[in-house]
């Protein structure tokens, strides 16, 4: 870990100096939410120069009315255009998944990025998990006597 640390120093050291280069800006995108039983699946969509390097986002949610906004695990970052020679679907995108909800209730979702950022910010929307009744379950053929 300490070897990290000192790796990232001259890293440091140069963003900080006089002179030294703004990070890329992100520029908000959509936001897509989709609602399970018991999670919320986050899409933040958004659009960078550099693979908006040093730029971050944060995911929070709460029932509607509720002041205290929760924080949802820290997104994944994806700024990779391919993946092992394919096409990325989901670059540039913040992602991540807001577990422990109670079926259909509503929630509001926020995603706030932070760095050099254009664009709507935060994020918001509302969204309610689902609560429809699970399958039946398929009567299995039992043993037959003869």
């Amino acid at each position: 870990m300490r070897r990290i640390m000192w790796a990232c120093l001259p890293l440091l050291l140069v963003a900080m100096a006089p002179g030294a280069p703004f990070l890329p800006s992100v520029t908000t995108g959509s936001l897509t939410l989709d609602p399970q039983f018991h999670t919320i699946s986050v899409r933040a969509g958004f659009s960078s120069s550099n693979e908006a390097t040093g730029n971050g986002a944060t995911v929070e949610y709460r029932q509607p009315g509720q002041v205290t906004w929760r924080t949802a695990p820290a997104p994944f970052i994806d700024t990779r255009t391919t993946i092992n020679g394919m096409t990325n679907w989901a670059a540039n995108e913040a992602r991540t998944k807001i577990f422990g909800l109670t079926p259909g209730t509503t929630y509001e979702v926020r995603v706030t990025f932070s760095g050099t950022v254009t664009g709507t910010n935060p994020l918001t929307g509302t969204v309610t998990t689902r609560s429809d009744p699970p399958p039946a379950p398929i009567p299995t053929a039992g043993p037959t006597k003869t």
